[in-house]
């Protein structure tokens, strides 16, 4: 084993090694010695190899010394060494802060889709949100940049493209969502920009009354229908099921043969919007659009509805548009809850079983609604029975009078 030899520089000792090699010649490794609070102390600088020389250890070991002296500062190499390693931490930091600062809200954007995509059902509609209206706008301003001025820019821009406003809010809660993951991921560290423009203006975020006011006759459901079945025979059947079962858009187009029970006449709704499974039933128009749709080499796994190429269906909102155009429903209507969409269909079921006298209830469960609140909008047209038992309560005193009438005369 190697040993020590003092060197020509006070308290610096080197040892040379048996199978390290530098320059051509063994390597050599340095040590200090110095006195801290009476006791010796002994601590290794380096190697020859790694730039450590006598002189270097030399200049250390007089550091350390005169900061014992002085009682401040590094007393011992590993303190040294450690306030070295606080520094480059505390830059690593900054620079990392500074990165932070000027990071793009794009950025953030694909890592909250990224996670989103396994902590979200709704996944597809937030990174739609994104990357349609959103990301054009504001993707590429840094996030710390991001502020009041920025979303009421932004707001008014997604009003201008016509959407409604419940559609602008929504977009704006992903917005914000993505705020919230950043921070709690520790790649953002300032405030949601969301939060404080709701802070300072309480009607930014107001919750708009978009229920839909207009729903179809059934003259007008069977002048739309007979349309449809001439013109656009694929864009019938989905309208025909929404008429009768109230089913969304959405749910139609996420429909397989295995969730058709014909036997029993259910529909078995998969991923419903409030993760609450239901069941919707059959009626016998819809039996025989079904038994007509079915194949006979059709697959239990395979889409009812699907494109030309055998994909899940989008949106038909255009094709829509256009087949109820020559029919005038929407002619001369400006106000958006009186068009007639393709979601009016689901609102004139629900409609149609309220005038008929169906309990709220039965109609909150058959649409699906989480709360109560959102079937409410069809109690108006649910007949009065308050009403009804007054004027039964009359017509049974003027029956009352004429049979105490009829009672006089006989005596």
């Amino acid at each position: 084993m190697a040993k020590w030899s003092s060197s020509k520089f006070p308290g610096v000792r080197i040892r040379e090694s048996e199978t390290r090699r530098f320059q051509g010649k063994p390597d050599k490794y340095f040590a200090i010695r110095y006195k801290n609070n009476g006791k010796s102390a002994e601590e290794g600088v380096g190697w020859l190899s790694e730039g450590i020389s006598a002189a270097y250890s030399s200049q250390i070991r007089g550091q350390i010394t005169q900061n014992i002296r002085a009682g401040q500062g590094f007393q011992s190499l590993k303190e040294k060494r450690e306030m070295e390693n606080s520094r480059k931490n505390i830059e690593v930091e900054k620079k990392a802060a500074i990165a932070r600062q000027n990071t793009t809200f794009k950025v953030l954007a694909k890592k909250y889709v990224e996670w989103a995509q396994s902590a979200k059902k709704t996944w597809k509609a937030d990174a739609g949100a994104l990357r349609k209206h959103i990301l054009p706008e504001i993707g590429n301003i840094p996030a710390k940049d991001i502020n009041i001025l920025t979303l009421e820019r932004l707001k008014r821009t997604l009003d201008k493209k016509g959407l409604a406003e419940a559609s602008v809010r929504n977009y704006l809660i992903v917005l914000g969502s993505v705020f919230n993951r950043a921070k709690a991921w520790g790649i953002y560290d300032g405030e949601n920009p969301l939060k404080a423009t709701m802070v300072s203006n309480r009607k930014f975020m107001k919750v708009p009354d978009n229920r839909r006011l207009r729903f179809l006759s059934h003259e007008e459901a069977d002048l739309l229908l007979k349309e449809l079945k001439r013109s656009y025979p694929r864009l019938h059947d989905i309208c025909l099921l929404c008429l009768h079962t109230g089913l969304r858009a959405g749910e139609c187009f996420d429909l397989i043969w295995q969730d058709i029970d014909l036997e029993h006449w259910v529909i078995n709704i998969r991923n419903p919007k409030n993760d609450e499974s239901r069941q919707a039933y059959l009626t016998p128009q819809l039996e025989t659009m079904f038994q007509e749709r079915k194949q006979e080499n059709y697959r239990k796994n395979e889409l009812v509805f699907k494109t030309r190429q055998g994909n899940r269906i989008r949106q038909m909102s255009n094709t829509f548009a256009d087949a109820v155009g020559p029919l005038g429903f929407n002619e001369g209507i400006e106000d958006a809850q009186n068009r007639v969409v393709l979601h009016s269909l689901r609102h004139t079921f629900a409609s149609w079983l309220a005038l008929q006298g169906t309990p709220i209830l039965t109609i909150k469960e058959l649409l699906g609604h989480k709360e109560i609140k959102m079937t409410m909008r069809y109690a108006h047209l649910i007949p009065d029975h308050k009403r009804e038992a007054v004027l039964q309560l009359a017509e049974n005193q003027s029956k009352a009078v004429v049979e105490l009438e009829k009672k006089r005369k006989e005596k």
